[in-house]
């Protein structure tokens, strides 16, 4: 952003809703949304987040920080759901 925050966005995954009735957005089919995002290895991760919407803001000041202490890493999203976690999808590489 031009505040030097960072903002990552990326589109969910229907699981199991594979009607599109309405043409604009396709069904959760699931108890809730929550998204697992993590910095680093995948299996190991340094950082992680869990949020509620396909959306994660850092401020400039944790945005910073993060490029200084782990330039180079990346930033990956894990969609979880019922009957469990999405393969990774990489976001960005902190650079």
């Amino acid at each position: 952003e031009d505040d030097g925050s960072l903002r990552l966005q990326w589109t969910r995954r229907a699981r199991g809703g594979w009607l599109w009735k309405d043409g604009i957005d396709t069904p959760l089919n699931e108890e809730g949304e929550v998204y697992l995002v993590g910095l680093g290895d995948v299996d190991a991760p340094t950082l992680i987040w869990q949020v509620a919407t396909p959306s994660l803001h850092l401020a400039s000041s944790a945005h910073s920080q993060l490029k200084s202490d782990h330039i180079g890493q990346p930033i990956w999203v894990r969609q979880i759901g019922t009957a469990g976690s999405s393969p990774a999808a990489l976001l960005t590489v902190l650079a």
